[in-house]
């Protein structure tokens, strides 16, 4: 008597598929913001302003955060999205966007335009200047002068570390925000 064999389809499992894609998700939006971003960077540059330390680009990290969890809550199907998924979607979206932005910034700085380097140097001392009076109410006169000093001695990785700690330090308040008001 032949023995028959009956071969299925592996069985998937349904969490696993999802937070791959969740994965996938954050890592497409936090790409494409962060391309978004580094062309802002670039226009603002090629206008004339110096975009070293600013965070004029929050509505790119916003829209970036937005699209990844709203793309995901569409493509998933389902009537409702969790807290934990928006959470974990726009946190890696945040992660991508921020390393990409902040990696470009040092590029930007190393190879484009060390002028800039000196611009946001100069830029910094002059807001130091404008918040003297503040800075030795709260701190002190030898803080301020320390400050003063340190300012000048300042590096492009500073720089690049300062801009991906910004990225995320706003993405702290963004993110959960973002992701309850998409929740439903």
């Amino acid at each position: 008597m032949p023995v028959q064999v009956q071969i299925s389809k592996p069985a998937t499992n349904k969490a696993n598929t999802s937070n791959s894609s969740m994965i996938k998700t954050g890592l497409i939006g936090g790409v494409l913001g962060g391309v978004a971003a580094v062309v802002f960077f670039y226009l603002l540059y090629q206008s004339g302003i110096n975009p070293i330390g600013k965070i004029w680009d929050f509505w790119i990290q916003a829209g970036a955060i937005t699209g990844s969890i709203y793309y995901f809550w569409k493509k998933k199907g389902t009537p409702q999205l969790h807290l934990w998924e928006g959470l974990i979607i726009g946190s890696v979206c945040t992660l991508v966007y921020a390393f990409v932005y902040s990696f470009a910034v040092y590029l930007s700085l190393k190879h484009l335009d060390t002028a800039l380097m000196t611009g946001y140097i100069e830029e910094s001392l002059e807001k130091a200047a404008l918040l003297k009076g503040q800075t030795v109410d709260k701190f002190g006169v030898e803080a301020y002068q320390q400050m003063i000093e340190g300012i000048p001695n300042t590096t492009i990785e500073d720089v690049g570390w300062g801009e991906l700690v910004r990225r995320l330090g706003i993405s702290l308040f963004m993110v959960p925000i973002i992701a309850m008001i998409l929740r439903k």
